[in-house]
């Protein structure tokens, strides 16, 4: 098994209001505050541990309060809980643990008092994963999938806005294996409706994947309403090199659909591991100056800090970084940063970009648990991308001892 990180991020920043109660999906994606809980549920269907819950609050002075794990809309006696205080900054709790069973739900609350005069904003939340006898990762996008009639189908990647992208490039994640690892497992569709207004059934499916198996798939019924939606039995095999995407394929004449939560479950017995954060519609670098983004799905921020998110693991190498850039952007560069200076051996974690996929597939980066990572971006032409990437080798536990294999890989696109 291998301890995997999973970042719920928002660079622009997620405001919760005073004197409110708000709910985050327990995933890697785009942090986005649901006034209830059910729109931030997803089901975990592997055992496992959740440990180190970690937040940045950029901004805020209201009564202080809490962040913690719920499972199945309860919290745990010893369970993940951040008390943060009303000095905005960097919090973890180091010792907590939530016990996850099969089938669990799992989300994130955090409150905010009603004294003081600024609400507090956060860039991100964030937690170790560690399945039970193997390695995966809860992958997520989130938002309104408004369609229409006419237009088959619609693509958006994991991590960033359900969105009605019809350019299917612009809508993928580039899965890449190193040597020695032939495939990852996508299994367990879990989409959460709050509406659903069309007139004829319509599939959404994982789409792309070359390997062995069955796509998971689910049907949004016609004129179905609100509904959870599972595909706990299909699963299939991802080859290095599939572009991956979330496909739905509308149908009649009225299509209209709100899914607060799009999950899926990435399992691999070789410690592979991703996180995926992407903007289908796409993410425009305009400016000059620098940029800095890490786990959020669609923003920016020209403040380093605000962007920076708390690695946790140890004996992890990062490699493999990539961005997909879908107009533009040729002589620009993106650098794997961490505390604030540019990371990698032996020469910096980064691209210089054009057109299309690109990655750095000669350099690498041996993170520090305690490092604070993420990307800067320093734009020489204007360019809009869908997707930035890296791949994270991490060690696997086997009998009691640990193994770093060096076929175990974490794939990420972030902001």
């Amino acid at each position: 098994m291998s301890a995997v990180r999973q970042v719920a991020g928002n660079a622009s920043g997620q405001a919760i209001v005073a004197s409110s109660t708000q709910y985050a999906s327990a995933w890697t994606g785009h942090l986005k505050a649901m006034a209830a809980e059910a729109d931030s549920l997803i089901a975990y269907r592997t055992a496992g541990t959740i440990t180190n819950l970690t937040c940045r609050i950029i901004s805020g002075n209201r009564t202080a309060d809490h962040v913690v794990v719920l499972r199945n809309s309860a919290t745990d006696g010893g369970g993940c809980d951040i008390a943060y205080t009303s000095t905005p900054g960097e919090f973890e709790d180091a010792t907590g643990t939530n016990a996850i069973a099969v089938g669990d739900t799992v989300s994130y609350r955090y409150k905010s008092g009603g004294t003081g005069n600024a609400n507090y904003t956060f860039t991100y939340i964030g937690c170790l994963w560690a399945a039970t006898g193997t390695t995966t990762c809860h992958l997520g996008a989130y938002g309104a999938d408004s369609m229409v009639s006419g237009i088959t189908s619609y693509f958006f990647a994991p991590g960033g806005n359900v969105t009605n992208n019809v350019t299917q490039a612009n809508g993928e994640w580039k899965v890449l294996l190193p040597s020695g690892v032939s495939s990852v497992t996508f299994k367990n569709l879990y989409v959460r409706l709050t509406t659903n207004t069309n007139d004829a059934t319509a599939p959404m499916s994982v789409s792309g994947l070359t390997g062995a198996g069955t796509a998971p798939s689910v049907t949004l019924a016609a004129g179905g309403g609100a509904a959870v939606l599972e595909d706990t039995t299909n699963s299939k095999a991802a080859a290095s090199g599939d572009l991956m995407s979330f496909k739905t394929v509308a149908g009649g004449t009225t299509f209209s659909v709100v899914a607060p939560t799009v999950s899926i479950e990435v399992e691999s017995t070789d410690g592979v591991f991703f996180i995926v954060n992407s903007a289908a519609t796409g993410l425009a670098l305009s400016t000059t100056g620098s940029k800095y983004v890490f786990g959020s799905g669609a923003a920016i921020n020209t403040t380093e800090s605000r962007t920076q998110s708390k690695f946790g693991l140890t004996g992890a190498t990062i490699s493999n970084l990539a961005v997909f850039v879908s107009s533009a952007g040729a002589g620009s560069t993106l650098r794997l940063r961490a505390g604030a200076a540019d990371a990698g051996t032996p020469s910096p974690l980064g691209i210089t970009t054009a057109a299309g996929w690109q990655t750095d597939t000669a350099n690498t980066y041996a993170p520090a648990s305690t490092d604070e990572l993420n990307y800067n971006w320093v734009k020489s032409a204007n360019a809009t991308i869908t997707c930035i990437a890296i791949t994270i080798a991490t060690p696997t536990v086997s009998g009691g001892t640990v193994n770093v294999s060096t076929a175990a890989v974490q794939r990420a696109a972030n902001w």
